[in-house]
């Protein structure tokens, strides 16, 4: 966990999310907020319908295309495309292209990870 300014490095986070592999990869904790670098496979299951009670969520697509349904809204997803998810709404991610990655920067404030959480894939018959 980072606790001072002298523990942060600059980062190009765009190359750091489109070189990650795993499908979720904790990149920087601190007391009030989270980095998380997404990679949903076609085949993945995508980010499941949740809620989180106490933090509110950003996304930011890298690359590829696919679904948010945050509430009852529909967002379309491609690059630089940016959206909030504020605390306690219900939210998933979904990953409708057959072909590419699903490559996203998810910023959690505060913190819903434990520092250096990391699952490597996540297919249909698996859960985290």
């Amino acid at each position: 966990m980072i606790t001072e300014w002298t523990d942060v490095a600059p980062t190009d986070m765009w190359s750091a999310a489109k070189a990650n592999r795993h499908y979720m990869h904790t990149h920087t904790t601190t007391q009030q907020m989270q980095v998380v670098l997404v990679s949903i496979e076609p085949e993945d299951k995508g980010i499941e319908a949740e809620v989180h009670t106490f933090s509110s969520q950003q996304f930011t697509v890298v690359k590829g295309r696919g679904t948010a349904v945050v509430g009852d809204k529909r967002i379309k997803l491609c690059p630089h495309v940016s959206f909030v998810v504020p605390a306690n709404t219900r939210h998933e991610i979904i990953n409708d292209s057959d072909e590419k990655r699903l490559v996203i920067i998810s910023v959690y404030a505060p913190p819903v990870h434990e520092p250096n959480f990391m699952v490597v894939r996540r297919l249909h018959d698996d859960s985290y």
